[in-house]
């Protein structure tokens, strides 16, 4: 993809801060672990408002997607669920409290008609990431939304689900995703996209996917320029402390030799503070096809990194 210095885009990478305490009434994972055997377990969790604590993170998104207009971007991208934060670090056995989490057709076509009007009227696109519940199949996917300021909307699925699926007793674990999600099967798409005077090949990865060559070679194949992905990573995992003096570098450096390899330019958003008690590493980038840094996150703060 060749831009001359008329026509370049302003890409933001919008890294979410903690979400407020008054929405878990005093709910941690590392807590919700300790009592999951407890017959008190669900009263517990129901202490969540996970109802509110959508509203603030949608207020969130359209805020600084505001923002970001004022300033002349043209995409911003949010991080992986970015409507609920990361609440499979929760062990969550009750179905009636895991679908609150979860949006439906009805519920998302509702967030999409907010965001698609700011979309077109900013002439931004916009991408996010949330729980999706197919209600036919019953299933239950980690999923990211594009939205294009035409209208059009991308979905991308997660592929890769990392964590347990249930506890170990020998373990202090708090990542249940294996237990939430089922992984997608529908490989990694890429879609044309126009932004100013550009059409853009976009792809989409989530989180864990940035592990593994296969979603990058996949996209690579089909002349991707533009490859966006949300995340939330931890420190402190108790089941793998040891990486905690290496986190960083197996965040950047991969993402660098994927965008070399493939001649991408890369786009990778988290959430940054706290999430659910659980400390987030932030590291929000922009990457080049040289695998140059163009711009990252400098704290572990909300923060908009434009590049």
């Amino acid at each position: 993809m060749k831009i001359n210095s008329t026509n370049k885009i302003k890409v933001v990478g919008a890294q979410l801060g903690e979400i407020p305490a008054q929405y878990f009434n005093g709910v941690t994972a590392e807590n919700a672990f300790s009592k999951y055997k407890d017959d008190s377990y669900i009263d517990y969790l129901n202490n969540i408002d996970i109802a509110g604590i959508k509203r603030f993170n949608l207020r969130r998104i359209i805020s600084l997607t505001k923002k970001a207009i004022k300033n002349n971007a043209n995409m911003i991208v949010f991080p992986e669920l970015s409507l609920t934060g990361f609440f499979p670090y929760l062990y969550i056995n009750d179905l009636t409290i895991l679908n609150k989490f979860f949006e439906t057709e009805d519920s998302l076509k509702r967030v999409i008609s907010v965001l698609s009007k700011l979309s077109r009227q900013g002439s931004i696109g916009i991408s996010f990431g949330f729980a999706e519940y197919n209600e036919k199949s019953e299933i239950y996917y980690n999923t990211s939304i594009y939205i294009d300021p035409n209208g059009d909307t991308h979905f991308y699925r997660k592929t890769h689900i990392p964590g347990f699926d249930n506890p170990e007793e020998t373990k202090e674990v708090f990542q249940f995703e294996k237990k939430i999600f089922k992984p997608s099967d529908e490989g990694y798409s890429v879609f044309k996209t126009k932004i100013r005077d550009n059409v853009i090949n976009l792809g989409m990865i989530i989180c864990h996917d940035r592990r593994y060559n296969a979603p990058f070679l996949s996209m690579g194949l089909k002349n991707v320029n533009l490859i966006i992905n949300g995340y939330n990573t931890p420190f402190n995992l108790s089941f793998a402390d040891n990486l905690d003096d290496y986190v960083y570098k197996f965040h950047y450096l991969p993402l660098q030799s994927q965008a070399v390899s493939e001649g991408t330019f890369i786009v990778s958003v988290a959430r940054a503070d706290h999430s659910y008690g659980i400390k987030q590493i932030a590291g929000t980038c922009i990457i080049s096809p040289y695998g140059k840094i163009l711009a990252k996150s400098e704290n572990l703060t909300e923060e908009l990194v434009e590049a």
